[in-house]
């Protein structure tokens, strides 16, 4: 859902909604919980999340291999 959020950086909590509904069908989450949960913990744990990505792309522990693996999958939630 972040990833769609680069292309629509102005989302609405609706908007947002959608983005779930669209990775998971089976979401149940109104507009008004989402914003519940935008809170300090949870802009910590997405920094802290991204971060550890990050670090492990640069650091070369991704193997290379992954790609290739991932092409056998239409999407991919982590």
């Amino acid at each position: 859902m972040t990833n769609g959020l680069y292309s629509c950086a102005d989302a609405s909590l609706d908007q947002m909604v959608s983005m779930g509904k669209e990775i998971n069908k089976e979401l149940e989450i109104t507009p008004e919980a989402l914003h519940q949960r935008i809170n300090p913990r949870g802009v910590e744990f997405l920094k802290r999340m991204l971060s550890k990505a990050l670090e492990l792309s640069v650091s070369g522990l991704i193997d290379e291999s992954v790609p290739k693996i991932l092409e056998f999958f239409s999407k991919v939630h982590l």
